[in-house]
């Protein structure tokens, strides 16, 4: 049961972070260097990274 309520906070609040990240219309810093919403959204890291937080909440999710 823990694993299943983990899961989906887990899950849930990086949603909620990637939605943030890629729902805005302003400038983005970026390792200090301010890129356009347009350029944020080429790179692949971010999606990788909020990629992976998202996978785990998914697989506790089905562990649990």
């Amino acid at each position: 049961m823990f694993h299943l309520f983990f899961g989906i906070v887990w899950t849930a609040i990086s949603v909620f972070i990637a939605f943030i990240m890629y729902n805005t219309n302003g400038t983005v810093q970026v390792n200090g260097r301010p890129v356009s919403h347009e350029e944020f959204n080429a790179m692949l890291w971010p999606k990788i990274f909020i990629g992976i937080f998202i996978c785990i909440g998914i697989i506790f999710i089905i562990i649990g």
